[in-house]
């Protein structure tokens, strides 16, 4: 697979998981007892937006950018004078 085909597939499934963990307010609907309640004098539901887009988020934007660090040395390895095509 090219590095650049490589780079949009990732780019898109982060993309997609970054989605799926920034949008948790369905969890509201599904379990309404979690805005009743609170953890650290925070509302639970806020408590947890801001742990899942603050904490949880941090390691997985981590992981994305040396994954894509790496893809980008492959672009400019490939596209190098007499790099492999």
């Amino acid at each position: 697979m090219s590095p650049y085909k490589k780079e949009c597939l990732f780019t898109l499934g982060c993309f997609l998981m970054t989605i799926l963990l920034t949008n948790i307010y369905p969890l509201w609907f599904m379990f309404p007892g979690i805005t009743k309640s609170y953890i650290m004098g925070f509302p639970t539901h806020y408590f947890l937006a801001m742990f899942i887009g603050w904490v949880c988020l941090i390691p997985f934007y981590w992981f994305y950018m040396n994954v894509s660090e790496n893809i980008d040395r492959e672009i400019e390895a490939s596209s190098a004078p007499g790099g492999e095509k």
